[in-house]
């Protein structure tokens, strides 16, 4: 066991032990560290229920948040306790109201269907853009966005860059929805509206609409892409409900944050 006085210390020794090609476990998550020598677990004597846990879908412009005409349309939010609400207007005030709800709101955690690879990726770059901070953590920090790792998925690895927000959970159903199906091998596209079908859980007054059309029918029919935004979130939190328990529970036995992507550690064992 080795302790260091720093996280700097920490990069450096862990760095060494890398070029010397030295076995070794390192985990680069202070809060796991944290747990792994307490041994403390989380969410004691709680059911999944009594998580609190918000939704969150944005609809843009554009696929990149670098093309000349990106913007974010509006940004659904959503929370198992019965709040909904849809920002939209002007982009630099929806990202204040975004960071206003979720510090009012207060959630434990914060869901969304491919949230590392699309809507935190496009939400950081416009914040970036217009200057505003996004301090989503209960201490009033920023949202954190990590280095590229690797989810393991049955026999496959996914690519992502996490992100980190301080005492909440980012979980991504996009992730989860393929380690639920690693045993049953049922679900042909891991999309939300296709696994939500899949697997039982759209309605019959979904409304389903090609990412190519949102722009142009944001111009003439604002309503159905509004209906369709919230739809989005209502989707999310019930496909969450089916996939994400499997990772609660699990951290009431192992100390680890809650996650939807298993922890990487440099090194080997």
């Amino acid at each position: 066991m080795a302790r260091c006085a720093d996280w700097e210390a920490f990069d450096r020794l862990r760095q060494v032990l890398r070029d010397e090609h030295r076995a070794m476990i390192a985990y680069s998550s202070l809060a796991r560290q944290y747990l792994m020598l307490t041994g403390k677990t989380l969410f004691k004597g709680m059911s999944f229920d009594e998580l609190h846990r918000l939704q969150l879908d944005i609809e843009t412009s554009t696929l990149t948040p670098d093309q000349p005409d990106a913007c974010i349309l509006m940004i659904a939010i959503s929370d198992n306790r019965g709040y909904e609400e849809l920002l939209e207007g002007d982009e630099r005030r929806m990202l204040t109201q975004l960071v206003e709800r979720v510090q009012q709101l207060d959630p434990d955690v914060i869901e969304g269907h491919n949230l590392f690879g699309f809507d935190i990726p496009f939400l950081v770059a416009r914040a970036e853009y217009h200057g505003v901070p996004l301090a989503l953590g209960r201490n009033g920090s920023t949202l954190r966005v990590g280095l590229p790792r690797a989810c393991v998925i049955g026999a496959n690895n996914r690519t992502f860059k996490p992100a980190f927000v301080h005492g909440r959970h980012l979980l991504d159903t996009y992730l989860a929805v393929q380690r639920f199906d690693i045993g049953r091998g049922e679900l042909e596209s891991y999309g939300l509206k296709e696994s939500a079908q899949s697997l039982g859980l759209a309605l019959e007054e979904r409304i389903y609409l090609e990412r190519e059309q949102i722009p142009r029918l944001w111009q003439t029919d604002p309503d159905t892409v509004r209906q369709y935004c919230l739809q989005d979130v209502h989707e999310t939190r019930r496909l969450a409900e089916l996939v994400l328990p499997t990772e609660f529970y699990q951290c009431q036995m192992v100390p680890d944050p809650c996650r939807t992507s298993p922890p990487s550690a440099q090194g080997k064992r």
